[in-house]
């Protein structure tokens, strides 16, 4: 149960003299007033009366949000989810971030802690909200995927230091979309830091789980690849059956976001599905594309179908769910409206996460 005090003290923060003691739930516009006025002020950190602390790293190499309840419990794994908004404006940013750590304060009853590490985003450079495979190719800075560990590791160390527990070294990566794909991809490159990975509207890139496929379809290329580590995650992922509806068309005046497949043996432009990275050379390279697309279908269902069946057969716990008549994101197309997954999805969240804590939940009874 929620205390009662999280709305008094987020007011009491925010200057609100009106209390409505009935809303145990927060608003990413609450979350996102704390950020960018701790951002505008310089502040790191910030204790939320009754609530919880707020460290802020913004100006670090390794930038992060990180929110820590105030009764957290070594029953609980830290939460990791990573911004998917492509853009070099903070407050676009921290809104974003403002609406990861409501959902999971909303979810998880203010229990849990929430990372956000915060992303760079630079027009020819890496995909770093997807973990492109040119990541591998900078010489001048840390790979992203590296700084994302370290945000990792200072999080567990800021939270046994200050509330004196000691969590789970391994976090629930939960992602949608952008960050979704991010989720898979992390898990390719470092397994070991992972119990559940749960993704939500990406299920057209799921990776393969061995070097049979290429990065960052697969692990081709990875030296060296953790299967076992791999084989421990428990992969949950889920989508809305009108996933595809949404489609790229070719931009006539700027090809860099364009969609790209095999016509006539030349690569074009093409319209496709928006979500399907499969096409996107920014995230995918295109034969590494096409060699999925043979392997597993073109068709949505056909694919998310094939990739399941090639993980339960090497005896990977995976799991996905399909919600009716959902699309990725509430949209108008062809003059019909389509709500997005959204509270199917929070649910589903919801229970995976309290899946991923039950053996910690188990082991804390036992002591």
């Amino acid at each position: 149960m929620v205390n009662l005090n999280i709305r008094d003290g987020i007011d009491r923060l925010l200057g609100k003299t009106k209390v409505n003691k009935d809303n145990n739930h927060v608003s990413y516009e609450e979350a996102y007033s704390i950020l960018k006025e701790m951002k505008e002020k310089g502040e790191t950190e910030r204790e939320i009366v009754g609530v919880g602390k707020i460290y802020l790293n913004y100006e670090g190499d390794s930038p992060y949000v990180l929110y820590v309840p105030n009764n957290i419990s070594d029953e609980q794994r830290l939460i990791v989810e990573t911004n998917n908004c492509e853009s070099d404006d903070y407050k676009n940013i921290l809104e974003q971030v403002g609406g990861v750590i409501k959902n999971f304060f909303n979810s998880t009853n203010n229990s849990a802690p929430v990372l956000v590490p915060l992303l760079p985003s630079e027009k020819y450079k890496p995909y770093y909200q997807q973990l492109s495979r040119d990541i591998f190719y900078e010489r001048d800075v840390n790979r992203v995927d590296d700084k994302v560990v370290s945000n990792i590791k200072e999080a567990l160390n800021i939270i046994e230091r200050d509330n004196g527990v000691k969590l789970d070294h391994k976090v629930f990566m939960h992602g949608y979309s952008s960050s979704g794909v991010f989720a898979q991809r992390f898990a390719i490159l470092h397994p070991e830091f992972i119990d559940t990975l749960c993704v939500g509207g990406a299920s057209l890139s799921i990776p393969f789980p061995s070097s049979e496929m290429d990065y960052p379809l697969g692990a081709g290329g990875i030296e060296p690849f953790n299967l076992e580590a791999y084989s421990k995650i428990k992969f949950r992922y889920y989508t809305g059956d009108k996933e595809t509806i949404n489609m790229a068309e070719p931009d006539p005046e700027d090809n860099y976001n364009d969609r790209k497949d095999y016509v006539d043996g030349d690569l074009k432009s093409v319209s496709r599905p928006m979500h399907d990275m499969t096409y996107f050379p920014r995230s995918v390279p295109s034969d590494v594309g096409v060699k999925y697309r043979e392997k597993l279908g073109v068709g949505f269902f056909e694919r998310l179908r094939n990739i399941e069946e090639v993980y339960t057969r090497r005896g990977l716990d995976f799991k996905s769910e399909i919600f009716k008549n959902r699309a990725h994101r509430n949209m108008r197309v062809d003059r019909k409206d389509y709500l997005g997954v959204n509270e199917k999805g929070d649910d589903f969240i919801s229970q995976t996460y309290n899946e991923s804590i039950s053996s910690l939940v188990k082991e804390s009874m036992v002591k």
